[in-house]
């Protein structure tokens, strides 16, 4: 028997590319079946989602918090269900999500401050490295590197960046100012160049949409780079950016990743911005599901989430598409938000082995795997496990794409 049977939502999958109505069970924190119609006896529980879309949980980017402003249940209210957390101290963040626990997969990255938490703009490969590794001791996934505000010199935000891939760090870099750069672009040209083919996240893309075309052919040109776009202003999404709807020779988009830029009572959030982009048809709810679950969650290494299919992990959220609110979501198969009223308790910390130890002093439980950021497969191909053809779509326009195991 199941432990859970969600009924008559509308499923928005990223993998299969799949959108209708349809049934999900789950048990043991997995999915279990999906199809058009399964028995309410099946399952010890069921839920109705009628009128509701489900999509796999949501990674918000969010990359850099203010621990005084933080609230991980805004997040969950939010329908996230993983958070990338950059903050300069991974112990005083440990400490909040422990005293504030609400079911959040979160994946810290300690961010570098020259002056303040490493010696200055300047810093030597011996002290980069020592700082990594200082990092993933204390529980962090990686480090954030805030070049608009923190800026280093390009040879040490190279030697940061060559320190992430010989140490397994993952790595967001925001291209800011360094000594020897001047328009955004030309900043975005340099730290391309000093990465020198090694992977790792680009922070707000948006700041780089007075060049659109531009940007799209440097970032075409390098598919190891992870793009990033942080929404902002509520009522303008990313409308005004001419680099929103661009896309790749393959046909995916640009964009890899989305963020919000407060995650408060009151502050936005990724659904909230992204409801209204789908609102104006500028994505659908697929879409939306690939760049806010299924990129994000093959980024960080989760091969078990980031789509709705039998085997995979329960992590989902239901959302209003009349509201763009969210109503429901779970982690694991356990309710963290239910009816929009946060129930989560607990959380899980996304380390590196050798942070496991600094997670649990912490009370959390500490999800450890390898680090460092990975070459992502944007594109799909092969057989589509756990799709059931038989199911009426409800947007056939909606592309469908095929599986890659």
């Amino acid at each position: 028997m199941f432990d859970l049977l969600i009924r008559n939502a509308v499923i928005a999958d990223p993998l299969s590319g799949f959108m209708g109505k349809s049934d999900v069970a789950v048990e043991d924190g997995l999915i279990a079946e999906f199809a058009r119609t399964l028995p309410a006896e099946s399952a010890r529980e069921t839920l109705e989602g009628e009128g509701l879309i489900l999509q796999p949980g949501i990674v918000d980017a969010r990359l850099a918090l203010s621990l005084k402003r933080f609230d991980p249940h805004a997040a969950v209210k939010s329908g996230t269900t993983t958070l990338i957390a950059g903050a300069s101290s991974t112990g005083c963040l440990l400490k909040g999500l422990a005293e504030k626990s609400c079911g959040l997969t979160v994946a810290i990255l300690k961010t570098m401050l020259p002056g303040e938490n490493i010696s200055g703009p300047n810093p030597t490969a011996g002290e980069i490295e020592a700082f990594m590794e200082t990092a993933l001791e204390e529980g962090a996934f990686g480090i954030k590197l805030l070049g608009a505000h923190f800026s280093l010199t390009p040879e040490a935000t190279g030697r940061c960046l060559e320190a992430s891939q010989k140490l397994g760090a993952w790595i967001s870099v925001q291209a800011g100012k360094t000594q020897s750069s001047g328009t955004p672009l030309e900043r975005l040209e340099e730290v391309v160049r000093l990465a020198h083919g090694i992977p790792f996240l680009l922070t707000h893309l948006d700041d780089f949409s007075d060049n659109p075309d531009r940007t799209a052919a440097l970032l075409e040109a390098h598919p190891e780079i992870i793009t990033e776009i942080c929404f902002e202003e509520p009522d303008e999404c990313l409308l005004p950016h001419a680099l929103a709807g661009k896309k790749r020779s393959d046909g995916s988009f640009l964009i890899d990743f989305m963020s919000s830029q407060d995650l408060t009572a009151d502050g936005g959030s990724v659904l909230n911005y992204g409801w209204t982009l789908m609102e104006r048809r500028i994505l659908t709810p697929v879409e939306f599901a690939r760049r806010t679950a299924l990129l994000p969650a093959r980024a960080l290494g989760f091969a078990a989430k980031g789509f709705i299919a039998p085997g995979a992990d329960a992590d989902f959220v239901l959302y209003d598409p009349k509201t763009g609110k969210a109503v429901h979501s779970f982690a694991c198969g356990r309710p963290i938000l239910q009816n929009g009223v946060v129930v989560g308790k607990g959380g899980i910390v996304l380390t590196t082995a050798e942070g496991e130890d600094a997670v649990e002093r912490h009370d959390l439980c500490a999800h450890a795997i390898p680090g460092g950021v990975p070459k992502l497969s944007r594109t799909l191909s092969g057989p589509t496990l756990g799709f059931n053809p038989t199911l009426p779509l409800i947007f056939p326009e909606t592309p469908r794409a095929g599986r890659r195991i």
